[in-house]
């Protein structure tokens, strides 16, 4: 694990920071205080759409789903 603060093309989709803690398959923010995929920031072309990882676990509780 990378505990490096990277200034790569990663940043933060809410604050737009680019202080970010590099963990190899996500990152996170150190001013939000939350954890991205990287796949997902790959992916997904409208950054400000991307969930945080808690964000995705709590929508998966509501609808009653495995994370799995």
């Amino acid at each position: 694990m990378n505990l490096k603060t990277k200034n790569r093309q990663y940043y933060c989709p809410r604050c737009g920071s680019k202080k970010i803690m590099d963990y190899g398959n996500t990152f996170d923010c150190t001013i939000c205080n939350l954890e991205f995929e990287k796949e997902d920031f790959e992916f997904v072309d409208d950054k400000e759409e991307i969930l945080a990882i808690s964000e995705k676990l709590a929508f998966t509780r509501i609808l009653n789903i495995s994370p799995d």
